[in-house]
């Protein structure tokens, strides 16, 4: 699948277990591409998505998400697809922060197998809330015997009470998926 799509199709091999742009160094999102980052495709009033130029944990970018309203908690404003190896342990690595962030909702990282039924295979603990520094990420997890895609995406978790709004900006930088266990492995 993920051959169609390359310029060099039929020359090399698809990259496995590989972030398109995990330090968000381009710059800007490659929106004529299927692999990478993705945003909604619909525009949303609650939410804005964008590559933040003033602040980054390593480089000089880093991914922004700005919210202000009431957006569902299972909206997801930005996600990537990769490709992976079935029955193999990963551990994804990303670094958050939070300015002014407020929701009884807090955001998370959720990686759900894509080759079936949308199975979701880990989620990361809850991303800082208020006003916090960069904070590191680890989520372990195992694909299944017939995983050959995951789709890794910011959600928020499940509000008590409705409404329950989302108020400020988190950032994000430098996700990289390592094979457990494999540290010469290391992709990003």
């Amino acid at each position: 699948m993920y051959d169609l799509w390359q310029p060099d199709f039929g020359t090399s091999k698809p990259p496995r277990a590989t972030f398109d742009d995990g330090g968000f160094e381009r710059g800007s999102f490659r929106v004529d591409e299927p692999f990478g980052w993705k945003t909604s495709k619909a525009p949303s009033a609650t939410a804005s998505v964008s590559i933040d130029k003033t602040e980054a944990h390593s480089g000089l970018y880093s991914l922004s998400i700005e919210w202000r309203g009431n957006p569902s908690p299972a909206d997801e404003p930005v996600f990537q697809l990769l490709l992976v190896d079935p029955n193999t342990h990963y551990e994804l690595h990303f670094v958050s922060r939070a300015h002014n962030l407020i929701t009884g909702g807090a955001p998370l990282v959720r990686v759900t197998d894509v080759s079936g039924l949308d199975q979701l295979l880990a989620r990361s603990p809850k991303l800082p809330l208020g006003n916090s520094e960069w904070q590191n990420f680890d989520v372990a997890f195992t694909t299944a015997k017939a995983t050959c895609a995951i789709r890794i995406a910011i959600q928020r978790e499940p509000c008590r009470e409705s409404p329950c709004p989302i108020f400020g900006k988190l950032l994000l930088d430098d996700f990289s998926l390592q094979l457990q266990g494999d540290h010469n492995r290391h992709a990003e």
